[in-house]
């Protein structure tokens, strides 16, 4: 008990000022009328931090982020209109300076708002665009600056599980980058020991971009104004999906397997539970079936866990 106590107290007075996986120059945050939030870990819950958003030609907005007792921190933002290239900043005006922390100033890059989704699943969802008959036309299109307005942020991939037993609200692991899909299209493509390292545009879910493509076709169409939209993959091949929901949640139904309880939701889906985002795309399936289907009515198997997940 002493130790767990001195490993919390260490905790707490060593961690670096940083945002949370997620945040990086290029990202799409949630456009109006959501708010969205800028979040991370902070030396000290008594450290002092404050967010700014510049427009490009002055600061549009200031606020002072709420520090939790845990020391995380979370500034939200106010309803920003469509598009844009921003700068935010989130500065540590005190409590992080002389502690472990490297800089007390985090800088987000050519930030536009626009509309964000969660794609997330087994290898239906992580399966990569690179593997699809449409990839000659789609990457012709893409490197065209067809679908500029889509930015993607890869979490994980078809094998690269990075799970967790306990919620991971805010953390490092796994970090990564925003990418407009114009340009990493162009990144070029080596091989290695034979086999070819894939650019981020070709390593990315096939389902969530193919959803990209068509709701940006669609809108054209329809003479709508089309935003730019961030593309969130967090998907792992070979999953249950008792893997991707909550303690409480999956004790709500019967016949689910305690052994992959949650690790997927606490380690890879947590660290979003403060993104705003426009919606969610789920698909999965396969490593459920040959057992009890059940259904939502008598609380029994994965027709309950398909409901729960949705509430």
């Amino acid at each position: 008990m002493r130790a767990l106590f001195i490993a919390a107290l260490l905790h707490a007075v060593t961690a670096d000022f940083t945002m949370s996986v997620g945040f990086t120059d290029d990202m799409v945050l949630q456009m109006e009328p959501e708010m969205s939030s800028i979040y991370g870990d902070a030396p000290l819950s008594s450290s002092q931090i404050e967010v700014s958003v510049n427009d490009g030609k002055s600061v549009v907005e200031t606020v002072a982020a709420t520090v939790f007792a845990d020391s995380t921190w979370k500034a939200t933002l106010k309803p920003k209109p469509m598009g844009g290239s921003y700068l935010i900043t989130a500065t540590c005006k005190s409590g992080c300076t002389g502690l472990n922390s490297t800089t007390s100033v985090l800088n987000l890059q050519r930030v536009t708002f626009g509309n964000v989704y969660f794609c997330s699943g087994q290898s239906n969802m992580a399966l990569s665009i690179h593997y699809t008959f449409e990839i000659p036309e789609k990457t012709t299109e893409v490197l065209s600056g067809k679908y500029s307005n889509i930015r993607t942020f890869m979490y994980g991939s078809m094998g690269g599980a990075m799970p967790s037993y306990t919620p991971r609200y805010t953390t490092q692991v796994g970090l990564t980058s925003w990418y407009n899909i114009s340009y990493a299209a162009t990144i070029p493509e080596p091989t290695i020991k034979g086999h070819v390292r894939m650019n981020p545009f070709h390593t990315f879910s096939a389902t969530c971009l193919n959803f990209g493509f068509a709701l940006t076709d669609l809108l054209e169409k329809e003479g709508k104004p089309v935003p730019p939209m961030g593309l969130i993959q967090s998907a792992i091949g070979g999953t249950r999906i008792e893997q991707w929901i909550d303690n409480s949640t999956f004790a709500s139904c019967k016949n689910g397997t305690p052994a992959y309880s949650s690790n997927l939701y606490y380690g890879m889906v947590a660290p979003f539970i403060n993104t705003t985002v426009k919606g969610f795309l789920w698909y999965q399936g396969e490593n459920n079936c040959g057992e009890v289907m059940g259904n939502s009515m008598t609380k029994v198997g994965y027709g309950c866990y398909q409901v729960a997940i949705v509430d």
